[in-house]
């Protein structure tokens, strides 16, 4: 239960405050561009269905980014009894072209 709820806890934290921060910025980097190019002129904003596109894209990067810090600190976290890791499993039988190195150096 302590292993699902850290992950869940602070991936819906982190990533809804990463959403809200890239939306935010978006905004503002997409209100400023379009008074650069305007320069004296009237700025021509985009959409703000298409600001609001670019929004979700750049929060969805950024939440997932944060999935994956999330995914590291629970492998890191040392739990009462235990830690969860990684580990290679022996094959059960040789992949072929392990076969061919292993009759080229026998």
């Amino acid at each position: 239960m302590s292993i699902w709820w850290l992950g869940l806890w602070r991936t819906l934290l982190g990533a809804s405050l990463l959403g809200a921060l890239a939306a935010v910025l978006t905004k503002l980097v997409v209100v400023m561009i379009s008074l650069v190019i305007a320069g004296e002129g009237t700025p021509n904003y985009p959409s703000e269905a298409s600001t609001q596109l670019l929004g979700m894209i750049v929060g969805g990067l950024l939440g997932l980014w944060w999935g994956f810090v999330v995914f590291g600190m629970v492998f890191r976290k040392n739990y009462r009894d235990f830690r969860i890791a990684l580990i290679a499993r022996e094959p059960s039988q040789p992949i072929p072209n392990q076969l061919a190195t292993l009759s080229a150096v026998d």
